[in-house]
């Protein structure tokens, strides 16, 4: 026997026993992977199943903050008719920031757009009772300031608020959505 048909003889057991052994690794890292898969899968509905409540709340919280906020809620709630604008300028900023501040550890569960659209709403109506009342009169009343605040807030077609609330829901809405797709599969 020369060196070629050696060669043809072990490559005909050889040859066949090398692609059933492809055949096997292909087939084990496919479901390998699809176990894996499944685990990471069932790892996110579990984590979604424990966080989703947290989630929840911390997104009613932040919209009831920014419902709170809103100018006609805020000044509903509070009075300025026996009070200067600037005793009133300082009872609702000081009213804003505590409520911001009780809500601060909400941001944990809230996407990073939605708090950024929450600070910056809170911002908007912070600048907006400093920039009325440093238009008033000298000796103006809360009432008067309240009254100037509610008018440029409705000439404002779309403040910051009503943007943060609506990322708030769009975000509800995905969690709900991905706990679904978890369900599912």
């Amino acid at each position: 026997m020369d060196l070629v048909e050696i060669i043809a003889e072990v490559l005909k057991y050889v040859a066949p026993a090398l692609l059933v052994l492809l055949g096997m690794k292909y087939m084990v890292d496919s479901q390998r992977n699809r176990e894996a898969d499944g685990a990471l899968l069932r790892l996110k509905g579990d984590v979604l199943k424990e966080h989703l409540p947290l989630m929840l709340s911390a997104h009613e919280r932040a919209i009831l903050f920014l419902e709170r906020i809103s100018p006609e809620q805020l000044l509903a709630r509070h009075s300025g008719r026996d009070k200067t604008a600037e005793e009133f300028r300082g009872e609702l900023i000081a009213q804003i920031r505590s409520e911001y501040e009780h809500n601060l550890v909400q941001q944990l569960y809230i996407s990073h757009e939605g708090w950024a659209l929450l600070r910056q709403a809170r911002e908007e109506i912070l600048g907006l009772i400093h920039q009325t009342a440093e238009q008033l009169e000298e000796g103006s009343n809360g009432h008067q300031l309240a009254r100037k605040v509610l008018e440029k807030a409705a000439g404002r077609q779309d403040m910051m608020y009503q943007k943060a609330i609506f990322v708030m829901k769009r975000d509800i809405r995905r969690y709900f959505e991905m706990g679904q797709s978890t369900d599912n599969e």
